[in-house]
């Protein structure tokens, strides 16, 4: 077996979305520019709430930087190498960007590249600022889901609760694994 090549992938159709007709294309073309769109609007609300005018100025500053990935996406630009944020990653993420995506654009790197790349990047912006660096793009967008799924959610935990009183009840490893396995299963949900 060769050394290992994320960019040599053996579905190179079902993870580029070059050729327009997988889910790697209607994710990139469709749903992530809907997604950075919300944490540009989601966000320029926070700064309009703000009274610290040093974080409203910062903040626009960081607006433009989001927009500024957004164009590159939806234009198909290359990837861009990370600019460090003092978390301790940046250094990898710019070795494997350099290596196995050289001149790779949105559109020609695999999903499993440019997605958590985006998410990163993202994160990079925050990081990086004086007056945002705790803030969350995605609160509002969890927030709403959480309270969309309030019934699922109670559901849910109702289960649980009941999975792991039958299982205080029980000597049986099978029904104790099961019971792992289920409970699990809903703490990935």
């Amino acid at each position: 077996m060769g050394e290992f090549a994320p960019n040599n992938t053996p579905f190179p159709p079902l993870t580029a979305a070059r050729d327009g007709s997988n889910f790697t294309y209607t994710s990139l073309h469709d749903r992530v520019p809907h997604i950075l769109t919300d944490v540009i609007n989601d966000f320029y609300a926070a700064i309009q709430a703000s009274q610290d005018a040093a974080a409203v100025a910062e903040g626009k500053q960081l607006t433009a930087q989001l927009s500024q990935l957004k164009h590159e996406m939806v234009t198909d630009k290359p990837l861009a190498a990370l600019a460090d944020d003092g978390v301790g990653d940046i250094a990898q993420w710019n070795s494997w960007l350099a290596r196995y995506f050289a001149g790779a654009s949105w559109y020609s790197a695999p999903f499993l590249a440019w997605e958590p790349y985006m998410y990163r990047r993202i994160a990079t912006v925050f990081g990086r600022s004086a007056h945002w660096r705790a803030y969350d793009f995605f609160a509002a967008r969890k927030r709403d889901t959480f309270r969309a799924s309030m019934a699922a959610v109670a559901k849910l935990c109702a289960r649980v609760d009941a999975v792991v009183r039958e299982t205080r009840a029980t000597d049986s490893l099978v029904k104790r694994h099961l019971a792992f396995v289920e409970v699990l299963q809903a703490s990935l949900w």
